[in-house]
């Protein structure tokens, strides 16, 4: 985690920001299990990523935030699912992500 903190403080370009941003998230959350702090850093990285001019960055952001919020019990998890997935897919991709969310 240090080297994606290192990065940050380097990080002059919104997309890269985002990036690692979301790296860190994802490093923080599911795999260190520290979600208060992962959340943060999601957080922060849908806020870098929504103003790069990529959408992918914010895909990616949207999708790390969603996962961290449902493994925190949070109901607003799959609006940000839901945003990412129609990001990429459209109606079919929101369709698809509630689906997949309610049949737990």
């Amino acid at each position: 985690m240090a080297r994606l903190r290192e990065a940050l403080t380097r990080a002059r370009d919104a997309v890269v920001r985002a990036r690692t941003l979301t790296m860190l998230a994802w490093t923080l959350g599911i795999w260190g299990w520290d979600l208060e702090a992962a959340a943060q850093e999601a957080e922060r990285a849908v806020a870098a990523a929504a103003s790069a001019e990529e959408a992918l960055p914010l895909v990616f952001a949207l999708t790390a935030r969603g996962t961290i919020d449902n493994q925190r019990g949070l109901p607003g998890a799959l609006a940000h699912l839901e945003r990412a997935g129609s990001s990429t897919l459209g109606a079919s991709g929101r369709k698809h992500i509630r689906r997949s969310m309610t049949s737990r």
